[in-house]
């Protein structure tokens, strides 16, 4: 690349050679930008601004062909992207608005977007909430609102009055429930 251009002194003369040679403005590029623009759609994964940077660069890409782009048919291009949970805001500013900026647009899914993380955000505190509140009910009786742990040792080392056994308690006595069981089919 550098044999190409350098004997090129000013920058209007390298600017023309590399347009020259990388900037493609005949027709099957247009379309070929054009079409891509038209395909693109929006990653739900990555941010709202770094979606717009992607457009803007299509866009940009269009207009270095020599295409002239208007700021309203900018708008037109971004509303096209829009995804489905946007789409309360696509239709507002279809049909609510007698000019259309790409300005309008971009402030309206900035609006949305936080509204959408807030939502989120109040809805994982709502969770939380709400678990926390059913596990207090859980506990019932004169223990409410205060959680036991019970650890698999409590009975260890204690003597069973029921078997003489060691390792577990008289209400959890095998041998008692057991004998509760046989006399119930007696």
């Amino acid at each position: 690349m550098l044999t190409k251009v350098e004997k090129l002194y000013t920058t209007k003369a390298l600017r023309e050679k590399l347009e020259k040679l990388y900037v493609k403005k005949s027709t099957p590029n247009k379309l070929y930008l054009l079409e891509k623009n038209f395909s693109f759609n929006i990653d739900p994964s990555k941010d709202l601004d770094d979606n717009l940077d992607i457009i803007n660069k299509l866009v940009q890409d269009i207009t270095i062909c020599g295409e002239t782009i208007s700021e309203e048919y900018k708008a037109v291009i971004l509303l096209n992207v829009i995804p489905d949970i946007y789409k309360e805001v696509k239709n507002v500013i279809k049909y609510g608005r007698d000019t259309l900026t790409l300005e309008i647009v971009i402030d309206s899914l900035r609006s949305k977007e936080m509204e959408l993380k807030h939502e989120k955000r109040h809805g994982e505190v709502h969770m939380m909430i709400g678990r926390s509140q059913s596990k207090n009910q859980e506990g019932g009786g004169k223990n409410k609102g205060r959680s036991r742990s019970k650890s698999k040792n409590r009975g260890k080392g204690k003597k069973c009055y029921g078997c003489g056994k060691i390792g577990h308690f008289f209400k959890n006595c095998y041998t008692k429930k057991n004998k509760n069981k046989e006399k119930g089919r007696d």
